[in-house]
């Protein structure tokens, strides 16, 4: 990453600390007497920190979503010179393709008359469905992220969701690949279902079940977890740099997480 990139980079996550901050010191502060009256079994075993840090916790990592989708967003438009978030991609898909996908999922998520489901197999599908014909139809696809080099030629596009998500969404977002790359004339180059990290570590380890149901995660080639994603975007060793400015951040925002926050010194000052 080039300097520009990073002071993007950082400002987005600083404005994310920002609205968390705000929020859990103005918009809705820790209340002991409240979590007392909504669970005084908790309160009266565990210490007020704790509660503290569980009540910061569920403030951070729910709107951390969307951050993920900022960074990709900015990063994509520094390196390639367009990026957006919510991107609606409009584009043809004929009737007998369309069909086809909708039979595809209906396999994965079903079991057939022999009591067996249909085993995921990107290429496969992808060559399946698009042998469908019939009629044209116009077909609209939302983009969580979509990256070109302008908005007037086919980039690519992400489904990009938490490094675990559910049953519903990981469908969802592979009715909208395939559509994509049903759509004529192209409108993608490429589409992908993104994970932003591994919490497996390797991809031959990643073994959330949910979206299994859908995608084989460790070789279908429309998914990217974590490093894939962020050198896709950005090039080698992107996902690094980008740990290494939350870690900067994180340090400035340390004093006012314990202190104000927290209501203690932070560790390295006790005495």
């Amino acid at each position: 990453m080039d300097n520009d990139l990073k002071a993007a980079v950082e400002e987005v996550i600083v404005a994310a600390m920002d609205a968390v901050l705000d929020k859990v010191l103005e918009q809705d502060p820790f209340d002991i007497e409240d979590r007392r009256r909504s669970s005084p079994l908790h309160t009266a075993l565990m210490p007020e920190e704790i509660l503290r840090g569980s009540h910061f916790e569920r403030r951070f990592v729910t709107p951390f979503g969307g951050v993920w989708e900022k960074l990709a967003k900015v990063i994509g438009e520094k390196t390639f010179g367009f990026g957006a978030n919510q991107h609606m991609i409009v584009g043809r898909v004929r009737q007998g393709c369309l069909d086809r996908i909708q039979r595809t999922l209906d396999e994965l998520e079903h079991t057939g008359p022999d009591g067996k489901r249909r085993v995921p197999d990107w290429r496969k599908e992808l060559q399946h469905v698009r042998g469908g014909g019939g009629r044209w139809q116009d077909v609209s696809v939302n983009c969580d992220v979509y990256v070109s080099e302008s908005s007037a030629l086919p980039g690519f596009a992400l489904e990009l969701k938490a490094p675990q998500p559910n049953s519903d969404q990981t469908k969802v977002s592979k009715e909208k690949l395939l559509k994509l790359y049903c759509m004529q004339p192209k409108q993608v180059e490429q589409a992908y279902f993104a994970l932003p990290y591994n919490p497996y570590g390797s991809r031959e380890q990643y073994s959330w079940w949910p979206p299994a149901r859908w995608f084989n995660m460790r070789e279908d080639s429309c998914v990217l977890i974590g490093d894939e994603l962020w050198e896709k975007l950005g090039g080698t060793k992107s996902y690094e740099q980008i740990v290494e400015i939350a870690n900067r951040v994180g340090r400035r925002y340390s004093r006012r997480i314990y202190e104000d926050y927290l209501g203690i010194p932070r560790p390295e000052e006790r005495a």
